[in-house]
């Protein structure tokens, strides 16, 4: 593959990794490539192209090359001029500007033409802005080049008459920026190539444009996708890489036996191709660009670039927004509640004071959870050193085993309440009577918590029953005793 660029310029670059890209897919594993350039734009001088020829007739003087590429006119010129020293008789696939300098008749070549971009690029260039009436073209056919206006105008023949075209052509580059940069506002420029700077050295294209692009006064068009991005709002722009594919897939016809001859040369693709950011420099709407045209760079908008982030956040916002909601109502509820049940236990305080019934909480294993102050009045402790005690510390002990054999058939779902009498000790060991009335508490699920034990002094009236039952039994004695019949 005879490329006219220097090896890092982009054309090379993209041409020679999609060659080689092509060939390690296409399983011809014995195929062998060779790349090389003639970077006619830093030498554009004959003794340099007779010393490229010298190079590669010695390099592949061993070599039997079958197919041969020439990318772009000045490759197949090159090849052309050269053919019988370097490669006599050796097909060659070609991607040229000109047709004309494809011999006449000749059998063993074929390739790929780009021979249209220009006129479709103007043809878009005027239906996007209908009134734009002038085009700048700037053509920089210096050196290797010689010819490329008079191609570019036998393409643009069709708009003579209807535009007037100016033809910037191997001018200066100061010259070329200040005609682009001062160009009236009914006109745009075309862009085909600039190859020399402000001093007279050599340019690739793609640097050419960069140095024009920044002061330019009017819309600038292009024609490969290389000028994408470097400033051009668009155009009919061929692709390298299809147009490499284009080239790879006539070679491999080629390297398989297929005669050049029976492969008529193809047409070179383009597509209307467009930058959004410079469609926004010069206000272009995207309603008038042809149909089917890719718009590159544009800026997504800020839902579009953010859609399922905003769409998370919305939803993680409305969520906490019915939490915050709930809790607040759950807030609300539970201070009511709390405040209902501080007057219920003040209320039940004033009802334990009255009725002697004390309400106390007793966990699953006996120890005091709870105490009213009653309680801890009656049996002369303090409410903090029954709590770090148990039911079993002051009660009697056989009343305790049964009361305990009561809780455990609470707790195992037996019965539902129970109520008996029995003994507990105040502090100086006096016994006290008490009514036990006891209940479980569970939660939700039915789990069980702890007892809920509602105690009731009743000294005076077991004291009252023994006083009754003592005089019973003075009487029965007396009666049994008595000799009176």
């Amino acid at each position: 593959a005879l490329f006219p660029y220097q090896k890092d310029a982009p054309v090379s670059t993209v041409f020679d990794q999609t060659f080689q890209q092509s060939f390690r897919v296409s399983g011809m594993e014995s195929m062998e490539y060779y790349a090389e350039y003639l970077d006619p734009y830093r030498f554009p001088d004959e003794p340099h192209s007779q010393l490229v020829r010298d190079y590669l007739e010695k390099k592949y003087a061993e070599r039997k090359i079958d197919v041969l590429i020439a990318v772009t006119d000045k490759a197949l010129e090159f090849l052309l001029r050269y053919r019988k020293e370097l490669f006599t008789d050796v097909p060659i696939v070609y991607f040229v500007d000109r047709f004309s300098i494809v011999p006449q008749g000749a059998k063993d070549l074929t390739g790929v033409i780009n021979a249209d971009v220009c006129r479709q690029t103007i043809r878009t260039a005027m239906d996007t802005d209908p009134s734009k009436k002038k085009a700048l073209v700037v053509v920089g056919s210096q050196g290797p080049v010689k010819g490329l206006e008079t191609l570019v105008k036998d393409q643009l023949k069709e708009f003579e008459g209807s535009l007037e075209i100016t033809y910037l052509t191997d001018l200066p580059l100061p010259e070329v920026i200040r005609q682009t940069s001062s160009a009236p506002k009914d006109s745009f420029v075309l862009y085909i190539r600039q190859t020399t700077d402000e001093n007279g050295k050599s340019l690739n294209p793609v640097e050419g444009l960069e140095r024009i692009t920044p002061t330019v006064s009017v819309p600038i068009y292009g024609v490969t996708d290389s000028h994408m991005g470097k400033g051009i709002v668009g155009g009919n722009l061929y692709n390298h890489q299809e147009v490499g594919n284009q080239v790879v897939q006539l070679t491999f016809r080629i390297a398989n036996g297929a005669s050049p001859q029976d492969i008529p040369a193809t047409q070179a693709h383009a597509t209307p191709i467009f930058d959004y950011r410079e469609l926004q420099r010069w206000s272009i709407p995207e309603s008038q660009l042809p149909p089917g045209s890719i718009v590159r760079f544009k800026e997504p908008s800020f839902w579009t670039q953010y859609k399922w982030r905003l769409t998370a956040i919305m939803a993680i916002t409305l969520a906490e927004a019915v939490l915050i909601v709930f809790l607040l109502h759950e807030r609300r509820r539970r201070i009511r509640a709390h405040n209902a049940l501080l007057q219920s236990e003040e209320n039940l305080e004033r009802s334990q004071a009255v009725s002697q019934v004390m309400t106390t909480h007793i966990s699953l294993d006996g120890h005091w959870l709870r105490v009213p102050p009653t309680l801890c009045t009656l049996l002369r402790y303090s409410e903090d050193q029954l709590l770090r005690s148990s039911c079993a510390d002051i009660t009697n002990v056989q009343d305790y085993q049964i009361t305990k054999d009561k809780f455990a058939q609470l707790r195992d779902g037996e019965i539902d309440s129970f109520n008996l009498e029995q003994r507990i000790y105040e502090k100086s060991g006096k016994p006290i009577w008490v009514l036990v009335v006891a209940s479980l508490v569970t939660d939700m699920d039915h789990k069980p918590l702890h007892f809920l034990v509602y105690l009731k002094d009743i000294t005076h009236r077991k004291a009252a029953e023994e006083q009754i039952r003592e005089s019973e039994e003075r009487f029965v004695k007396a009666f049994v005793g008595n000799p009176q019949p």
